[in-house]
């Protein structure tokens, strides 16, 4: 059992070194203590574009395609406006959604600090440039 403890101490000890390590350098990864390469940077941003676009796609075919055709298979229901109900739903949804992660965002704290200015959800202007 004192194996096992001293293993935890050992990892919490070596996780703990990896925190500090990355906050003294905001290159390397708190997970590992290791820089990441810009291959493996640039091969993550690409496995999340691939894998966003497939999932945006095939939410498009079936939001488009076939939900309305499931829907006039339904007797006694008019099918353009369970679609449009659905839809409204779903926009009130995404309306609550976008809020309330941004409210998240607004209030989240990272290595870099707070959101950066000139962000999407606040442009650059003469009244607040961007430096």
């Amino acid at each position: 059992m004192s194996e096992a403890i001293a293993s935890k101490a050992e990892r919490l000890a070596a996780y703990n070194a990896n925190i500090a390590a990355a906050e003294k350098d905001p290159s390397l990864s708190p997970e590992t203590g290791k820089p990441l390469s810009k291959m493996n940077a640039a091969r993550f941003g690409a496995g999340f574009l691939v894998f966003g676009v497939l999932w945006m796609s095939g939410l498009g075919i079936v939001s488009a395609v076939l939900l309305p055709m499931h829907y006039k298979t339904i007797p006694g229901v008019n099918a353009d406006a369970l679609v449009g109900i659905v839809n409204a739903f779903t926009a009130v949804a995404s309306l609550v959604a976008n809020l309330m992660f941004g409210n998240f965002s607004d209030r989240s704290r990272s290595r870099y600090g707070r959101r950066a200015r000139g962000s999407s959800s606040e442009p650059c202007s003469v009244a607040s440039p961007c430096s």
